[in-house]
């Protein structure tokens, strides 16, 4: 699938340096990377965790997410393989959907996180255990549908507090550049359903 995402809502990759407060320079990026002040950040996920993120964590959201919705193609310091790529991962996801694959690993991966979620937040008392058991219901019975990708997108500055850089050994690349955002806040991205996915 071609890139498909509005163009409202492209990175702008220029030649102003962002530079995030000193606390977090660190955590920010560990390159040299030119980026945006308009920096967005991509995350994909599915329906059925946005869901149950929004109806039993109170809207609050973990994300493991990347400054390229597609990076381009070309002489780059930077290595992103197809699974450190939301593009990517989006179009895999739909294709899965639409063939109706049951032993597809990323919908069975998704299983396996949800449920790790909830019980962790069970174990942090974030739910009641009856809460807990609805979740795993609601896992145990989704139908393949349930697992479509959704697209989250959210401004860098407005999340740049909560912004993780995920360590070398957990990247899909060493040079990839991927972050986690442990406590997505719904104000603060925007979730899209890409129209020419198909699902």
């Amino acid at each position: 699938m071609k890139d498909t995402l509005p163009s409202q809502l492209q990175p702008s990759l220029g030649s102003a340096l962002y530079r995030p407060q000193d606390e977090n320079r660190e955590q920010w990026m560990g390159t040299r990377a030119v980026l945006s002040r308009s920096l967005l950040l991509y995350s994909t996920n599915t329906w059925l965790a946005w869901a149950i993120a929004e109806r039993y964590y109170r809207g609050i959201h973990w994300v493991w997410c990347s400054p390229f919705f597609r990076p381009e193609r070309g002489l780059s310091p930077v290595a992103m393989p197809p699974t450190a790529i939301p593009g990517e991962i989006y179009d895999t996801l739909a294709k899965h959907v639409r063939a109706g694959d049951r032993h597809s690993p990323f919908i069975n991966g998704n299983r396996v996180g949800i449920l790790n979620g909830a019980k962790c937040k069970a174990e942090a008392g974030v739910i009641t255990e009856k809460e807990h058991a609805e979740i795993v219901g609601a896992v145990d019975h989704a139908q393949i549908a349930d697992f479509r990708p959704v697209l989250y997108v959210m401004p860098f500055r407005a999340v740049s507090r909560r912004v993780i850089a995920v360590p070398e050994a957990e990247r899909a690349h060493s040079l990839s550049i991927e972050y986690r955002v442990e406590d997505l806040p719904r104000y603060l991205f925007d979730v899209i359903e890409l129209g020419g996915s198909g699902v």
